[in-house]
Formats: C-alpha cells, sequence, structure tokens
C-alpha cells in the first residue's frame, strides 16, 4: 500500500479516514511493533554488555588517575624528603667541616665541663700574669664558628677584691675584643730590677732603691699589709726558696703568702728593656679554676703531665715538696706548647710563641728551675724581715693596706 501514512494518521486522528485506511493503519502500527519487539530482543543485551564494558573503562580510567596521582605524590613526597635528608648532610658536613677547619672553642676533655681554651687561658695567665688569676668564665656558641667567651678574674693577692671582665669574641677564626679592654689588664705590675744581677749599674740603682724601700715600710703602721716583689742577688733553687723563707709546702705561713714565682729563662735577659714582659712563672698557691671545680679530667691531666694542677684536689693531698714546683713549671711549658694552637685565642694576648715555651723549657731542663724573685704579701714586720734576707737585692713595693683599706 502506497498510502501516505502520515495523511492517514491525520485523518484517523481526525475522524475522517474510511474503514479500509483505519483497518490498514492499525495493521501497519502492528507490524512495527512486532519488529520493534524483534530489535529490541536482538540488540538489548548486547546493549547492556556495552554499558557494562563502559562503566569497566571508566572504573580502569579512574583506577589509572588514582594510581598515576598516588605515584605522583609518592615522587613528591620522595623527592622532599630526599632534599630534606641531602639538606641535613650537606649542613652536617658543612658542620663537620667547619670543625675541622675553624677552631671550637667549646671542645673540652672526656668527663670535664671547663673547655679546653679556658683552661688553656688558666695556665697561660699563669705563665705571665703575676697580678690577675683567672676565677669563671663562659663559652657559648652564638652561631656557626662563632663563639662568645667571658671571663671574671682576681687579683692574686686581693680574694675580697672586685672582680675584672674581660668579654670577646672568635668568629670564623677570628679574634674580636667586647668593648674596651680594662685598663687594669695592661697596667700590671712588673718589678724593674728583675735583671739587675746582670748589671753592676742596675744592682747598684737597686741598692739605693731598697735604702728608701725599707725606710718608708719601716715607717707604716704596724697593722699594714704590705704587697710587692723580692728581687735576688742570684736566682735561688726552690729548695733554697723554702730553706731561706722558712715557708711551708703551701708557700704561705700566717704572716705571709707568695703569690707569683718568676722563673729565670732564656727569654728574660735576651733583651735588656723588654724583659718585664718576657717574665715567666708560676703560682701553685692559689689553684684558679682547678681549686673550684673538682674535675676529673684534671687528674688525667695531671697523668700526662704531672703536677700541671697540684691544687685541683688540696684537700686530699700532702703538701707539695720544692721538686713539685720545679715539676709543675715544665709540664706548664710542656702543656702550652703541645696545645700552641689555642694561642690564638686566649684572652689577654701579650706574648708566648711556641717557639718561646720551647726554648725557656730547654732552658729550665738544663739549669733547672731557678727563681730570680717572687711577688708576695706579708705584715709589715714579717715584709721587712724577708726583704733583709741576705739573698735579697731590692725590694718593690706595689700597694699597702691598711685594716683592709687602702693606706
Amino acid at each position: 500500500m502506497k498510502n501516505n501514512w502520515q495523511e492517514v494518521a491525520e485523518r484517523i486522528k481526525n475522524k475522517t479516514a474510511t474503514p479500509e485506511e483505519q483497518q490498514a493503519f492499525e495493521e501497519k502500527c502492528a507490524e512495527y511493533q512486532w519488529f520493534q519487539e524483534y530489535l529490541f530482543d536482538e540488540d538489548w543485551p548486547d546493549f547492556l554488555s556495552d554499558q557494562e564494558s563502559i562503566k569497566e573503562d571508566a572504573l580502569f580510567y579512574k583506577k589509572i588517575k588514582n594510581q598515576t596521582r598516588n605515584k605522583l605524590l609518592r615522587l613528591i613526597l620522595f623527592i622532599l624528603v630526599s632534599l630534606f635528608v641531602l639538606g641535613g648532610l650537606g649542613i652536617w658536613g658543612f658542620h663537620k667541616w667547619e670543625e675541622y677547619y675553624y677552631f671550637d672553642a667549646t671542645a673540652t676533655m672526656p668527663e670535664s665541663k671547663i673547655p679546653d681554651l679556658m683552661t688553656y687561658e688558666l695556665l697561660y695567665d699563669e705563665l705571665f700574669f703575676p697580678d690577675f688569676q683567672l676565677r669563671s668564665g663562659q663559652i657559648k656558641e652564638i652561631g656557626s664558628a662563632e663563639y662568645q667567651i667571658h671571663y671574671q678574674y682576681q687579683k692574686r693577692y686581693q680574694e675580697t677584691s672586685q672582680s675584672l671582665e674581660h668579654s670577646y669574641q672568635i668568629v670564623r677564626n677570628g679574634f674580636q675584643h667586647l668593648g674596651e679592654m680594662n685598663p687594669a689588664f695592661t697596667q700590671s705590675t712588673y718589678p724593674m730590677f728583675l735583671a739587675a744581677y746582670e748589671s753592676e749599674s742596675m744592682r747598684e740603682m737597686a741598692k739605693t732603691l731598697q735604702e728608701k724601700n725599707l725606710e718608708k715600710i719601716t715607717g707604716l703602721p704596724q697593722s699594714s699589709s704590705v704587697y710587692g716583689f723580692l728581687t735576688f742577688k742570684e736566682p735561688l733553687s726552690m729548695t733554697q726558696i723554702f730553706e731561706q723563707f722558712g715557708l711551708s709546702g703551701w708557700l704561705s705561713t700566717e704572716e705571709a703568702t707568695i703569690h707569683w714565682l718568676s722563673v729565670k729563662n732564656k727569654a728574660t735577659f735576651q733583651d735588656q728593656n723588654q724583659a718585664s714582659m718576657r717574665m715567666m712563672g708560676m703560682d701553685m698557691g692559689e689553684g684558679g679554676l682547678s681549686f673550684q671545680f673538682e674535675n676529673t679530667a684534671y687528674t688525667k691531666l695531671n697523668q700526662q703531665y704531672p703536677k700541671l694542677f697540684p691544687q685541683a684536689f688540696v684537700n686530699s693531698k700532702p703538701a707539695d715538696t720544692p721538686e713539685d714546683y720545679e715539676q709543675h713549671f715544665q709540664s706548664l711549658l710542656n702543656y702550652l706548647i703541645d696545645q700552641a694552637a689555642m694561642l690564638n685565642y686566649v684572652s689577654l694576648q701579650l706574648n708566648g710563641a711556641k717557639e718561646e715555651f720551647e726554648a725557656a723549657l730547654q732552658y729550665v731542663q738544663t739549669n733547672g728551675v731557678k727563681i730570680d724573685g717572687l711577688y708576695f704579701s706579708a705584715g709589715r714586720d714579717k715584709f721587712l724581715e724577708l726583704a733583709q734576707n741576705p739573698f735579697v737585692l731590692t725590694t718593690e713595693v706595689f700597694e699597702t693596706t691598711l685594716f683592709s683599706q687602702r693606706y
């Protein structure tokens, strides 16, 4: 039938179609319905299969996307951790390099709370400074290879006097003072006639000075205390010091205390004009840091350098002998020579190259430890008694006190 089915559908809708058109249209619709059902039965499983495949593909792509994202995150995390580890290793390596290349001012010996630099400072000051003694200090790291050092000093003959403070920094092996140095450190009381016995004219001047000083000391009130220096006519051995001045192993009595012993050494007399700046000596009566801190590390140092810290455990040892003093001075020089790398970082830099220590050590090993003068304090009468000892060439008075007040 070649009818236009769209026109027939319009006429059926308008109820103008003939019975024959109505019947033909219904037959055609039935035919199409069957054909549609047929196609549905044939194609629906494939459609469902296609939909399942699409869903599986979507899940697969989602899985791939998640795996890719996770791998990317793990890669980023791995890179960050690697950078962190490499950065840490780099910083550690840099610090190790700095420790090797730059001086570490906080380094200590095993079992020690005192930095090695502070120990070296104490012994260096003992060798060169008759007036001052290191009593306490603090060394702290303030940056990479940067250290701040603060020391407190005490006058050897005035335990109750106000402490003298000095601060400085070490920055990548560079030495920097913090503020102005206390003038007291540059005004140490060095004797004028230490090497007087080397010159006839100097001996005559020393005798004249001795008469005047004895006259002034005699005029002081009996309760006065006098601090000064005795220069000997010839250097004395430690045994002679003990015998002539009637002192115990502590180099002190109730009436007198020896604070520092000047030891004759090669450098002292190389240049008479610099003699006062080349004095070397020792102090075993105070002890400094070793007296304040019962440090087992110092005991081990005493094994390596005998009598280096003889007063570290003053309450558990007998009085020192003249031989102990002689050994102490040689150990003092040996330690300063072995640890000479710290010479550039001591607080009160004066002199004392390693070669000078070696020359002094060689001199005393050859000639013995001889004392050419000593710093001491005593009451007026005891001072006069010691000053008039037949071995004394001259006396120099640096300070007098009366009832603990300056006279």
